[in-house]
């Protein structure tokens, strides 16, 4: 009898799907997500990759400022072109408050499977004492 590589799942309506068993090698690698291409506009593309539970989880017990936030998830989630944390903060100087990075931001959040509107509840929490 040949190996089993997958599975059958019944959803709520009782429709049975065949699927694929998890390659546990490429989750742990984190190359079973893929990247984003976000576009802006004038300048190009940007390819952006979903932020880690751990990079999230890290970010999230640190009290900081809502810019410095917005520089260390640029900073992780940006592939190509790659942007340090000082370069985010220069481009900040210069965005619009809804401009580019703006943008980026929330295709990051969304890409990463948070809620954009959760962004603003973040940048509060991060934000830190006045």
């Amino acid at each position: 009898m040949g190996e089993d590589n997958g599975t059958q799942v019944s959803d709520a309506l009782g429709n049975v799907e065949s699927m694929q068993v998890v390659d546990k090698a490429a989750l742990l690698a984190g190359t079973a997500f893929g990247l984003k291409s976000v576009p802006i506009p004038g300048y190009g593309v940007i390819k952006v990759k979903p932020i880690s539970r751990a990079q999230a989880m890290a970010a999230y017990e640190q009290e900081m400022p809502a810019a410095e936030m917005e520089q260390m998830l640029v900073s992780q989630a940006c592939v190509e072109p790659t942007f340090t944390r000082s370069e985010v903060a220069a481009w900040q100087k210069v965005d619009g408050a809804g401009g580019n990075i703006f943008k980026l931001v929330n295709a990051i959040l969304e890409l990463s499977g948070m809620d954009v509107g959760a962004g603003k509840a973040a940048y509060k929490r991060f934000r830190g004492p006045a």
